[in-house]
């Protein structure tokens, strides 16, 4: 089990993670958002021990469609 806690500021994007379970310590994400915004990239940390790169790009062309339609798989699962 995870929580994820996040924050968007124009093109500055931070989020935390932590694991519930297997690590008390969180996970903190600072970076920014191309201008085009298919692409974001920054650094993590864990504490002041740990630290590394981080990258994410989107995919597919719609994905507000690739979403519903995960979206309503999920539903049909739940319901049957």
């Amino acid at each position: 089990m995870k929580s994820i806690i996040s924050l968007v500021v124009g093109r500055t994007v931070s989020f935390t993670k932590r694991y519930l379970v297997t690590s008390p310590v969180p996970v903190r994400y600072t970076g920014m958002v191309s201008e085009n915004e298919d692409y974001m990239q920054g650094e993590w940390n864990i504490g002041l021990q740990y630290s590394g790169l981080w990258s994410a790009r989107r995919s597919g062309e719609n994905l507000i469609v690739d979403l519903q339609t995960r979206l309503e798989q999920q539903t049909s699962l739940t319901m049957t």
